[in-house]
């Protein structure tokens, strides 16, 4: 998610960004419905994963 609005709350496991800028940004990703205050408990087993890769904007399209 780009944009310093964006952070990651590491005690909740939840992305920490106000709900304007979330429903702001998530007008242009209508796939990201439902994430706002999502808990993602397993996010540490997808760092270990994945690690670092992550889309590149050319690819976050497809």
């Amino acid at each position: 998610m780009a944009g310093s609005e964006f952070g990651w709350n590491d005690k909740d496991k939840i992305v920490a960004v106000e709900r304007q800028i979330f429903n702001e940004w998530k007008s242009s990703h209508p796939n990201a419905n439902g994430l706002y205050n999502k808990l993602f408990s397993h996010f540490e087993e997808l760092v270990i994963t994945f690690g670092r890769d992550r889309a590149q904007e050319a690819m976050q399209k497809m």
